[in-house]
């Protein structure tokens, strides 16, 4: 009796590798196994015609609602359904189609570069990449952190002066423990914590920043909410900001690190 198995698209290749496909079979059919839903928003409505015409004619589609067949619409929104192999062609010929496709054919080739296990994020002149987790090792240099409050600031309550040397021990041990992200952050956003002034913080985080810089080839996060403190952190060597207020803390931050 024959066996049946269900795969997932994700395994097409190592599946066909251990039926012994040849390479080249590989390459060639692996692309029609792995299908993608991308959903599409505020598409001209002329363009999204185009693309519904273009995607059936090579065996995709383009799922649209049911009032642009009533062209009351200047715009609309999608799901393009196609698989890899698909969607190489269609990206061609859509970059030959007028109405902003060729922009939108651009814009879902950048899309597919960072899906799945190839996304890579850029940080500053870093690229950090997620095959595997990341770990993130934390350094507060501030004396009412929540977890390790005190540490680093020679004893002296609430005070900006950092002991460096323990800062630079306690990287080296998480550098060991497998750390490719070191965070350093020179206010506490714990319940009932104190706002720091940008002066304090700056204290406290830059003269971090640079040391650890010097011993660790790695990613270094900086935490803050400040624009200012942001940008000194990665003048300093900083390769990203981790806002915990998401850019609502200070209005200059997305200037900021836009800027970098």
């Amino acid at each position: 009796m024959y066996e049946l198995k269900i795969c997932s698209s994700k395994d097409i290749v190592s599946f066909m590798e251990e039926i012994n496909v040849t390479a080249t079979g590989v390459a060639l059919m692996s692309g029609k196994a792995r299908v993608r839903v991308i959903k599409v928003n505020d598409l001209d409505l002329r363009a999204a015609n185009l693309l519904k015409q273009e995607a059936l004619a090579i065996g995709a589609d383009f799922a649209v609602p049911k009032e642009m067949c009533t062209l009351t619409r200047k715009r609309t929104c999608g799901i393009l359904i196609a698989n890899e192999k698909q969607l190489s062609f269609l990206l061609n010929r859509l970059k030959l189609e007028p109405f902003g496709l060729k922009e939108f054919a651009e814009s879902i080739a950048d899309l597919l570069k960072n899906s799945e296990g190839d996304f890579a994020l850029k940080c500053k002149n870093t690229k950090l990449t997620f095959k595997e987790p990341a770990i993130m090792g934390i350094i507060n240099t501030t004396p009412d952190s929540f977890s390790d409050g005190g540490r680093f600031d020679k004893g002296l309550k609430n005070a900006a002066v950092v002991d460096i040397d323990a800062v630079l021990d306690f990287a080296r041990q998480m550098i060991k423990d497998g750390a490719k992200i070191l965070d350093i952050g020179g206010e506490s956003t714990g319940p009932g914590s104190k706002n720091v002034s940008i002066e304090d913080e700056l204290e406290r985080v830059i003269p971090a920043v640079k040391a650890v810089r010097k011993i660790f080839k790695g990613v270094i996060s900086v935490d803050t909410y400040k624009a200012e403190v942001a940008e000194m952190a990665i003048k300093a060597g900083a390769d990203m900001i981790n806002d915990v207020t998401a850019g609502r803390g200070d209005k200059e931050m997305f200037r900021t690190v836009a800027k970098y």
